[in-house]
């Protein structure tokens, strides 16, 4: 209790520094393929301590509050008006955060995670007390819906109870949970689905805008789409020399794109067709990627890797931007008003980059 009050404390004191003071009048402009090459920095939200990492953010559905997981201390939900906290969620005694997401303006869907008891998934309105889900699970990655009424994960090694409760088969270790919050309860727990290959841990999800389809992708090369609306696997590629690390679909639902590290330490990104799962687009780099964002007009693609971010044009396929840094990133986010972006580094903490209107 008063490690915690002690890191709340420091948290909010925190906020009487220059650190948090507003924004320079204008630093707010839309960005564009237009201006994009003038994007900087503008300020650091959060800097962690040596001791601990930031893993990743969540932006709010309207973009005024942004969530950033430390998994050994919790998650701090500051204002990305006045760039102060507003919120602290603490893990259970001897758990870690693994994950959290926005499914409202002012609810988050958290992970937490212990070696013995595996991992634990709770509703968070920002009040003390949470609302447990599920529990007993091993789960790896974390999804919502753009309308925030369900959200999907990949899991493991169910617990007995769980097991028993949603009459799963025992033989079955992994499978793809899409769970409805409107009613508390998954609406669909599926196999991993593996027709062909050996199936992986899963590395990302998404839904599709319409919410009709949901895409999967693991650390064996597998990419999946998955119609949740019959709940059929429509179409599956497998590629062994690379590893899938993200995946996002373009906002006007056409097509989605996935980042990959390769078995040589170079790194692709490929544009998908989501009609006939044909290939766009390839763009290969000499460096590894882990996290990709469209922007919300879905004009700009951002790419994070090992201490580079790289912006293309997402309707061309043309870089705009390169931004050198000496960090290497774990998450890369747009706000929906495509004025700011935002993103995670093991040792930068947590920054945000925009431009100047007169530049």
């Amino acid at each position: 209790m008063m490690k915690n009050l002690v890191f709340s404390i420091g948290i909010f004191v925190s906020a009487l520094f220059p650190l948090f003071r507003p924004l320079e009048q204008g630093s707010d402009c839309p960005l564009t393929p237009n201006n994009i090459h003038n994007l900087h920095r503008l300020r650091t939200i959060y800097r962690q301590p040596k001791e601990r990492t930031v893993g990743y953010i969540s932006i709010s559905p309207q973009g005024e509050l942004l969530a950033i997981s430390v998994p050994t201390k919790g998650i701090m939900v500051y204002s990305l008006k006045s760039f102060h906290p507003v919120s602290i969620y603490y893990p259970q005694p001897n758990y870690i955060v693994a994950e959290s997401i926005f499914i409202s303006e002012k609810t988050l869907m958290v992970t937490e995670h212990n070696e013995v008891t595996g991992s634990s998934i709770y509703l968070w309105e920002m009040k003390p007390n949470t609302t447990l889900l599920a529990q007993g699970i091993n789960i790896h990655t974390l999804s919502s819906s753009p309308s925030g009424n369900r959200f999907a994960f990949f899991a493991e090694n169910f617990s007995k109870s769980f097991v028993h409760e949603h009459g799963l088969s025992v033989n079955t270790m992994n499978y793809v949970v899409v769970w409805n919050l409107a009613e508390a309860r998954p609406d669909v727990i599926l196999p991993n689905l593996k027709p062909r290959y050996i199936v992986g841990e899963t590395t990302a999800l998404s839904f599709s805008p319409d919410e009709t389809l949901l895409v999967t992708s693991d650390y064996m090369g597998n990419i999946s789409v998955i119609d949740v609306v019959n709940y059929q696997l429509l179409q599956q590629y497998y590629n062994a020399q690379f590893t899938i690390t993200d995946l996002a679909f373009h906002p006007d639902g056409t097509m989605f794109a996935t980042t990959s590290r390769e078995r040589n330490h170079s790194g692709s990104v490929y544009f998908w067709n989501i009609n006939d799962f044909f290939k766009i687009k390839a763009i290969h780099l000499n460096r590894a990627l882990n996290r990709i964002a469209f922007s919300h007009d879905g004009t700009l693609l951002a790419l994070s890797g090992d201490k580079q971010i790289i912006i293309y044009d997402a309707q061309t396929f043309t870089p705009l931007a390169t931004l050198p840094t000496s960090h290497y990133f774990t998450d890369i986010a747009f706000l929906p008003q495509n004025n700011f972006l935002v993103t995670a580094s093991t040792t930068a903490g947590v920054q945000l980059w925009g431009i100047h209107c007169d530049e």
